[in-house]
């Protein structure tokens, strides 16, 4: 992929940020912050940002039933409403509860897995 040809760049000026064209003309100044200049001018067709967006980090398949994932996912991934999900996750069907934060929950996804699993095992049986 080809890098992009900036039209313009993004300086400092006296009084905030600037957008600053080929030439050197001042295209637009008095920006607050670098980002509202970045998006201004990527509206108009003038700037693209040119470094990549930095990759998440890949877990490795041995921890990922390690890997605390929150209520809110989860229920989502079940297909239920959170409040039903939570009640039963209080109750101990998905495995033991880890409180991530005063108002916050999750579940070892490992357990959650096998929960499921076994769910679907028990209905494919009826």
């Amino acid at each position: 992929m080809p890098k992009p040809i900036p039209q313009a760049t993004i300086r400092p000026s006296a009084s905030g940020f600037a957008l600053i064209g080929i030439n050197g003309a001042v295209i637009r100044d008095g920006f607050k912050t670098r980002a509202l200049a970045a998006m201004w001018a990527a509206r108009k067709g003038l700037y693209q940002r040119t470094t990549p967006r930095p990759n998440k980090p890949t877990i490795p398949a041995e921890l990922e039933n390690d890997a605390i994932k929150g209520i809110p996912l989860l229920a989502r991934l079940t297909g239920k409403a959170y409040w039903r999900f939570l009640a039963e996750a209080k109750c101990g069907l998905y495995g033991p509860l880890i409180q991530l934060g005063p108002n916050s929950f999750g579940l070892r996804f490992g357990d959650w897995k096998a929960a499921i699993a076994s769910r679907e095992i028990k209905t494919a049986s009826k």
